[in-house]
């Protein structure tokens, strides 16, 4: 849908939406066309969105449970949701993790305690020697001397953690900002080539400023390099894309709750007995992944809500979604999606295949009782809710696939079937996305 789907749908909704606004159009119907087909890619676009959030939760979230006492007849349990590291160990000395001279004993400065392959590398400052490593703008480790300047850890992302830049100042913000925010102001500051934010100040630097390590301080250029976009580079995207054994980012638990459960006997208790904490953690849990999944969804969730509202079926939100909609979490309904339908097989293989940040065990504990428990969650009967911005949409679909099978007035009309040619296969409902019928 990023890639080409996306912007297909918008653009031809957007030229049914200038045909329908002519004001001298009385006989092409455009108006019924611009609605048949934007609700017609509204409905794809919606299915495979909410499934894609169902998905993100089967693959993320996870049943811990804990021994309570010291008789192992009750177990305490919580939610807990599985988070790639981001750019882990940054700037952190790596040579005797990684291997000789810092060097990945895989080849190349790829390690995997940066990162992996095409995530983060072990590279030292100045290393033009190693292909991997010359990509890099390696910091400086502050204190030590030219000649043994140890490798750190370095990572493929244009703003780098745990750096910052020493040279010539073109100009100095005094505010608090992100990463992102602070090279914005930077790149349209005439002659700054680098950034460097830290804390409440944003520096902007001349051509020559050079990096060091530094904790809790972000930098990088204030316009990024393009990405390597060579067939060979490409291949190996595609690659590493269908080998689903390549998980490059370390994950880490993140316990979400305020509180484990009571002692129960097993899950199926704590559902029973205390219904109103499992919903209570499980929402916390979810709010975490939701943040991780808007930050690729929330623009098709925009394009989605543009789709709703040329189709007719725009609605009323439940929380306006800039003021906390993106974030916030469905609490009216636990029906978005059930744990028994994950495919358990699938995810215990890639669990076992994870690298983990901290350790390299799901037990945990001095009695090694504490563990996910993929069989009770497997069981859960209490579903799991979903962000409210695509909860809003959700309520659209039937509307969506009402207006879509109501097509144009002329059936031999052919201006509404140019979806077929993209998704023939694709159907909707039972009134499918032929608009032929």
């Amino acid at each position: 849908m990023g890639g080409l789907f996306m912007p297909f749908a918008n653009m031809h909704t957007q030229m049914l939406s200038m045909l329908a606004d002519h004001p001298y159009q009385d006989k092409m119907e455009w108006r019924t066309t611009l609605r048949a087909t934007a609700a017609e890619y509204g409905a794809y676009m919606l299915k495979h969105t909410v499934a894609a959030w169902k998905a993100q939760v089967c693959r993320t979230m996870r049943l811990r449970q804990s021994m309570s006492g010291m008789t192992g007849s009750t177990w305490k349990y919580q939610w807990i949701v599985l988070k790639p590291v981001t750019q882990p160990n940054a700037a952190k000395q790596c040579g005797e993790t990684c291997g000789a001279d810092g060097v990945a004993s895989e080849g190349g400065g790829w390690c995997d305690w940066c990162g992996g392959k095409n995530v983060g590398a072990c590279c030292k400052h100045g290393d033009t020697s190693d292909p991997i490593c010359k990509k890099f703008d390696a910091p400086v480790v502050e204190g030590t001397f030219t000649n043994g300047w140890p490798a750190v850890c370095v990572h493929n992302d244009c703003i780098q953690s745990n750096t910052a830049y020493n040279g010539d100042t073109v100009k100095v913000f005094m505010d608090k900002m992100t990463p992102e925010e602070c090279q914005s102001k930077c790149v349209s500051e005439a002659g700054a080539v680098k950034f460097t934010l830290k804390e409440k100040s944003c520096t902007c630097f001349k051509t020559g400023a050079t990096r060091h390590t530094e904790d809790g301080v972000s930098s990088g250029p204030t316009i990024c390099a393009k990405p390597d976009d060579s067939v060979e580079a490409r291949e190996d995207r595609f690659q590493a894309q269908l080998e689903e054994s390549a998980i490059n980012a370390p994950m880490k638990e993140i316990e979400t709750c305020d509180s484990k459960s009571e002692g129960v006997s097993d899950y199926a208790q704590a559902e029973k007995d205390h219904p109103e904490w499992v919903k209570k953690c499980m929402t916390s849990a979810v709010s975490v992944i939701t943040k991780e999944f808007n930050s690729f969804y929330k623009r098709i969730g925009t394009s989605l809500d543009s789709m709703a509202w040329s189709a007719g079926c725009g609605a009323q939100r439940a929380t306006a979604w800039d003021e906390g909609g993106w974030n916030s979490v469905s609490q009216d309904s636990f029906d978005s999606g059930s744990f028994g339908d994950c495919d358990w097989n699938k995810e215990e293989e890639m669990d076992k295949k994870m690298r983990w940040h901290e350790d390299t065990s799901h037990s945990r504990g001095w009695t090694g009782t504490s563990k996910v428990d993929m069989d009770s969650q497997a069981k859960a009967t209490i579903g799991f809710p979903m962000p409210t911005w695509l909860k809003d949409l959700s309520r659209q679909m039937p509307c969506l696939e009402n207006t879509a099978a109501g097509k144009v007035k002329d059936n031999a009309d052919g201006r509404s079937t140019a979806i077929n040619t993209m998704m023939e296969s694709v159907s909707v409902g039972d009134a499918g996305m032929n608009a032929g019928q």
